[in-house]
């Protein structure tokens, strides 16, 4: 459905960065845009209970490098989890956009590691 992360450098795969940074992405998931703010504002809730962690530290250098334009949500201080959604997604870009419900599962090992899960959505009778 998503384009193949060994396209991607390793420092990049990261659903956020590809979301912001990525066009094929952004195709897949023309409404990119809330899903994205979510993620950002999920990304700033579990790195203020980190605030010396690195790794959030590079992230958030990477997406201001990625995307200076969005220096009001690199900006934002908004913390929350993830809410779950319907969302229409265009697999591999090509295609009209199909109906998904997506949420994401927190990891207890590696700490802060998310799964998102995408599931497609039956059609409306």
């Amino acid at each position: 459905m998503w384009p193949d992360p060994a396209g991607v450098p390793e420092e990049r795969r990261n659903l956020l960065m590809l979301l912001v940074g990525d066009e094929r992405h952004q195709r897949v998931l023309p409404g990119w845009e809330p899903v994205a703010m979510d993620l950002h504002r999920h990304v700033r809730t579990r790195a203020d209970h980190r605030p010396r962690d690195e790794g959030f530290a590079r992230l958030t250098g990477r997406l201001r490098s990625a995307r200076p334009d969005l220096g009001q949500w690199w900006e934002c201080r908004s913390v929350g989890d993830f809410a779950p959604r319907t969302v229409e997604i265009t697999p591999r870009g090509e295609g009209p956009p199909r109906p998904y419900e997506m949420t994401l599962l927190l990891t207890p090992r590696p700490q802060d590691a998310a799964i998102l899960v995408q599931t497609p959505k039956p059609p409306v009778p």
